[in-house]
């Protein structure tokens, strides 16, 4: 083989089909049209029927709850190991309909053809190329990773009533079937801490990577017969289903969001309300990706100094900076004034933990008496270095004096 990349550069036509493809891509994962439309459940029986076919399975009973949270509750009500499962089911344990989950079996398959893949893509494509396009899908699967701590951040899921209480009233409403009935209203798993979901690859829309190898293919990439065949299934399992929970004779899974906000990256992010909502009317509030408490959005008026201090976690104390206002933060906390002079005045604001404080320099407008406050590097220590380094001086460490009446712009 030679040691030049099949694909070294891009066309104009080959990037513009990538470009093609990630569009029609981002459209699908930020879709918010409801999955129970005739044509839409035509479909995904079709290509779940596929997907049980190459597992050697029958088709399974497709039971369509409102949301991913709502299936976090179902599946985290199942026992997941052989001896729990004998245990809950006794008797029924060979024909539950939920005795069996084939989470290892999709995923053991799917890590070993995505090893073959990934060896094909490093053989055949230059890195920088590769990792460009990938790095675009990375970002609309930022979605689902905010869902997935969301619901894995739930704490004893069986004492929040509120969510307990639509979780029945779904499984009343749109399932059939007795023994699973049965078997969550009996809540098999009173001990459970907190809630579980499959996987990334389960996530349907919400994970990408299928759709990043499908871009490889349409592109050209040397896949093998078997990877194409695998890649096209998969894509199609992404495209049709959101987030799914299967087992060998049903497969659970969520409707598609109702409300989706997101940032130019495709972070999820709203600054009025929740960024992402399901027809059951679970909500997710996050600001640039951060999955964040209701109050900070809907009741801005109650963030404190004294409570963004308290926070423990430095991203959401970002966030909450951020809605708070930095200016006003930085004015209001107190902060070491490490050097005055003028009208500047160079300050430590404890704003990180474990002894990382942020660097900001203050100004009072001599015309006006207004305050503008600006982060600088953390390594100055006088005004003199603030000042450089806002002029984008490299050795702002060595600055020349300060003069009297130097204003920097905001």
């Amino acid at each position: 083989m030679s040691d030049t990349p099949l694909f070294s550069k891009l066309t104009p036509e080959q990037q513009g089909m990538v470009d093609s493809h990630f569009a029609a891509t981002k459209r699908v994962s930020q879709s918010c049209e409801s999955m129970r439309d005739p044509l839409e459940e035509k479909y995904l029986r079709e290509v779940v029927t596929k997907l049980y076919a190459s597992l050697d399975m029958r088709p399974p009973a497709i039971y369509i709850l409102d949301s991913p949270m709502a299936c976090a509750y179902m599946w985290s009500h199942v026992p997941q190991t052989t001896a729990d499962r004998w245990r809950v089911f006794h008797d029924e344990f060979y024909t539950h309909p939920l005795s069996s989950p084939i989470t290892d079996v999709i995923q053991d398959g799917f890590n070993a053809f995505d090893r073959l893949v990934t060896g094909t893509i490093s053989a055949h494509m230059h890195s920088s190329i590769a990792n460009t396009i990938d790095r675009r899908y990375q970002d609309l699967g930022r979605v689902g990773d905010v869902i997935q701590t969301a619901i894995t951040n739930v704490s004893k899921p069986l004492e929040q009533s509120e969510l307990l209480s639509s979780f029945h009233n779904q499984v009343n409403k749109y399932i059939n079937s007795k023994p699973i009935k049965d078997s969550v209203q009996r809540q098999p798993i009173p001990q459970m801490d907190s809630l579980i979901t499959p996987g990334r690859i389960f996530r349907g829309q919400h994970y990408t990577r299928m759709a990043y190898y499908q871009s490889l293919e349409d592109l050209g990439m040397p896949f093998l017969g078997y990877h194409k065949n695998l890649i096209n299934l998969d894509q199609q399992m992404n495209k049709a289903a959101h987030w799914w929970f299967p087992f060998k004779n049903v497969l659970v899974m969520s409707d598609r969001h109702s409300e989706l906000h997101v940032d130019e990256i495709g972070r999820p992010h709203n600054t009025k309300g929740p960024a992402i909502e399901y027809r059951d009317g679970w909500k997710v509030y996050a600001w640039k990706g951060i999955l964040i408490e209701k109050d900070i959005i809907e009741k801005p008026d109650s963030l404190t100094v004294s409570r963004i201090m308290a926070e423990q976690n430095t991203e959401v104390r970002r966030v909450m900076v951020d809605v708070f206002g930095l200016d006003r933060f930085i004015v209001e906390s107190k902060s070491k004034s490490l050097d005055k002079q003028g009208e500047y005045e160079l300050l430590e604001v404890p704003y990180l933990r474990n002894g990382e404080n942020m660097i900001a320099l203050k100004m009072r407008c001599p015309t006006t008496e207004a305050v503008y406050v600006h982060t600088v590097h953390p390594e100055c220590s006088n005004v003199e270095q603030a000042l450089a380094w806002k002029r984008g001086e490299n050795d702002f460490r060595h600055a020349r004096p300060y003069k009297e009446g130097l204003i920097w712009e905001r």
